[in-house]
């Protein structure tokens, strides 16, 4: 476990973190770290490894999500270790999405843990079904 304090994220890193019981290889890779007026620090992270499914479409895999803003709290109660740095994937299309909502009022950022908002993600895709 790492200590908390120590913790400074960076765009490229990928951690491991606490994952749910079926995606031990999952791992979180940070895209952006932003500062807000309001002194708040939001992390923007992409997960990978993952195994969601889909009740309607059973084909279907979900195995990453592109774009998810956390606050920094959140994050550091998730991440168990620091694994490697890698060259930054675009986000752009979902980052983009998200700001314009966030500016609006629209938007938050998550302040549960990932693998919360990963059983949330699924839930919500199998929804009505």
């Amino acid at each position: 476990m790492v200590d908390a304090k120590e913790i400074t994220f960076e765009a490229g890193q990928v951690w491991k973190y606490k994952t749910r019981s079926n995606e031990l290889d999952s791992r979180l890779i940070i895209l952006k770290v932003e500062q807000y007026e309001n002194s708040e620090e939001v992390i923007h992270i992409a997960v990978v490894g993952l195994s969601m499914k889909n009740v309607h479409d059973p084909s279907w895999l979900g195995d990453d999500i592109s774009h998810m803003p956390f606050n920094r709290e959140a994050l550091v109660k998730c991440v168990v270790s620091f694994d490697k740095m890698i060259e930054v994937p675009d986000f752009s299309e979902g980052y983009e999405i998200w700001k314009e909502a966030f500016d609006k009022g629209e938007a938050g950022i998550y302040s549960v843990s990932v693998s919360e908002t990963v059983d949330i993600m699924e839930a919500t895709i199998n929804e009505g079904y």
